[in-house]
């Protein structure tokens, strides 16, 4: 009756059935010990384009499909970015640090839907960045991942909240553009893009949010410098050369060399000397022998009379 339930037939031990797969178990155990297999070799990490200094111009090579985009709608790439100059920081408890571009720049995290192999969601963020135009002063903020993703975010929102509050302040709005009616002022937006980094976001969440906003002050001041454009749509940071500045620096130059020229030329030659002045029928056979040259040491020559 057991032989039936458990499926054996009767004088077979009861785990036959089980002896092959222990047998395999055992060989396969003896041959690893013996002759260990060579481990296969670890899985690179994907590539991460999450930080400005992340982003490697080598590793991702954007198509034709973006530099055409690029060339029609004025966008840039973040290799454009420099650091904010004019603006410094007292105390920097936060540590925060600030990259400006007077164009507008994808972002890092979207470099690498833009490389040369079309990827399939190209089309669809490069669509976001078109729409994005409309915008003149684009601006993110990103916490370095130092500490767990609560307090980045919740660094990252403050430092938003504040920036977004400069902006008012200075007569902006969320955009950049000017919504106060000062006639002596001939700003009329801000145009760029500004990414502010976060090193310490513990610190970010734990000061006060007056403190954060008079630093965020001081950084917009910098920032207003920087991208303010007029109504013309020129920023006013970098004022346009007169167009004869290169002539005139040439003709200068020309001038300061025949100068030199003309007093080297004097320096050579006695003002009184003249070719008539020495006769015609001069030659160094025509001096007498009683003389003869001498040199010293200094270089100096003169003429003694021979004894």
């Amino acid at each position: 009756m057991t032989s039936l339930i458990f499926g054996r037939p009767l004088g077979a031990p009861r785990f036959a059935c089980h002896l092959h797969t222990f047998q395999r178990c055992i060989d396969t155990e003896r041959r690893s010990r013996n002759k260990p297999e060579p481990r296969p070799e670890p899985r690179p990490k994907p590539a991460r384009y999450n930080g400005p200094g992340e982003f490697d111009e080598h590793n991702i090579q954007p198509g034709e499909h973006v530099h055409s985009v690029c060339r029609k709608h004025d966008i840039s790439f973040p290799t454009v970015l420099r650091a904010l100059k004019g603006v410094k920081l007292k105390s920097n408890p936060c540590k925060l640090a600030v990259v400006v571009s007077e164009r507008h720049c994808f972002e890092n995290s979207s470099m690498k839907y833009l490389d040369i192999h079309e990827h399939p969601f190209a089309k669809s963020v490069l669509k976001m960045y078109i729409e994005r135009t409309k915008k003149p002063l684009w601006y993110s903020f990103r916490s370095f991942p130092v500490a767990l993703p609560f307090p980045c975010k919740e660094a990252a929102r403050r430092i938003r909240h504040a920036f977004c509050d400069a902006l008012t302040a200075f007569g902006y709005d969320r955009e950049g553009r000017r919504i106060t009616t000062d006639p002596s002022s001939i700003i009329a937006d801000l145009y760029g893009t500004v990414r502010i980094s976060c090193a310490d976001p513990k610190a970010a969440c734990n000061i006060k949010f007056a403190e954060l906003s008079e630093q965020i002050m001081r950084i917009m001041s910098g920032i207003e410098l920087a991208l303010a454009r007029d109504k013309s749509g020129r920023h006013i940071s970098a004022p346009e050369k007169p167009p004869q500045q290169t002539n005139n620096r040439s003709q200068q130059t020309s001038n300061r060399s025949q100068q030199t020229s003309n007093r080297s030329q004097s320096q050579s030659r006695p003002a009184s000397y003249s070719s008539q002045s020495r006769p015609a029928s001069y030659s160094p056979q025509s001096r007498p022998a009683s003389y003869s040259s001498d040199w010293k040491r200094t270089g100096v020559r003169f003429i003694t009379r021979a004894k």
